[in-house]
């Protein structure tokens, strides 16, 4: 199954559960942003929050696509993006990225990370290479416009610090 499909069937059991304001709202999730007659189409984009009482947090991102009623569009503009590695990112190992847009004409792709790094004038299907620094979650934005309008799309990369040396308690790297 597709992630963003994942996460969309778990944000609307969200919001059609009996507790839902409550987990809403501890999910940053706006009910009143998503409970309202759409007059025409466009992306709806969620960040998901989640803080735990162990002191972790976790962050997902879920698209709602609203097509038009009585004519339908085929494709609707979106953002791929994919990574590798997807496991144990330690940091300052590189991560490559590729992006692509599907979906019509589209200006260049920006991309931006949350470091403060931006790569303006991304070509579709290129190999992009990063480092992160800090272990933690860090995410990983791409931004186009299609048909004047913004898209966007973001995923997240966690980086877990490096094993420790038993004997030193030193990073054996």
């Amino acid at each position: 199954m597709h992630p963003t499909c994942h996460t969309l069937l778990l944000t609307l059991s969200l919001i059609t559960t009996a507790a839902a304001p409550l987990r809403a709202k501890e999910s940053g999730i706006d009910l009143n942003r998503l409970i309202r007659p759409y007059s025409s189409r466009q992306i709806v984009e969620l960040d998901l929050n989640q803080s735990f009482s162990q002191g972790n947090e976790d962050v997902d991102f879920c698209q709602i696509k609203v097509y038009s009623k009585l004519n339908p569009e085929k494709d609707m503009p979106h953002i791929f993006m994919t990574c590798s590695p997807t496991e144990n990112v330690r940091p300052n190992q590189p991560v490559n990225f590729r992006f692509w847009f599907q979906g019509g004409d589209s200006s260049p792709i920006t991309i931006e990370f949350d470091d403060g790094t931006k790569v303006t004038d991304y070509p579709s299907y290129a190999e992009l290479s990063h480092r992160f620094t800090p272990a933690g979650i860090h995410i990983v934005t791409a931004r186009c416009e299609a048909d004047g309008k913004p898209i966007a799309q973001k995923m997240k990369v966690i980086v877990t610090p490096a094993p420790q040396s038993p004997s030193t308690g030193t990073s054996p790297e």
